[in-house]
């Protein structure tokens, strides 16, 4: 499944979902993905979106630390959050996850 990758620092504030449907060529452009969501074609974690305004940050993301984001029925991606450095070597040390 084609996957694009975020910095803790760029989902800490939140990404609104057109732009993160445009990162992750879903829609062609914002246009597109704002009319994506109003006709109901947008879900995210399996759970569909409509409102335009929405926006996801790192608590959105599952216990993987990815955002499934889909079009449709069968038009699947993964938003995926970047693991700093001391993230990275802190989950190796330790049985947490950085999600609750």
């Amino acid at each position: 499944m084609p996957t694009t990758s975020y910095s803790e620092a760029e989902m800490k504030e939140g990404k609104d979902l057109i732009s993160l449907l445009v990162d992750t060529k879903i829609a062609k452009n914002r246009s597109e993905g704002r009319r994506l969501i109003e006709q109901n074609g947008i879900s995210v974690n399996g759970v569909k979106v409509t409102d335009v305004k929405a926006a996801f940050s790192s608590n959105d993301f599952d216990s993987d630390g990815e955002l499934i984001i889909q079009k449709g029925k069968y038009d699947e991606r993964i938003a995926e959050r970047f693991f700093s450095k001391e993230e990275q070597e802190y989950l190796k040390h330790t049985d947490e996850t950085l999600y609750p």
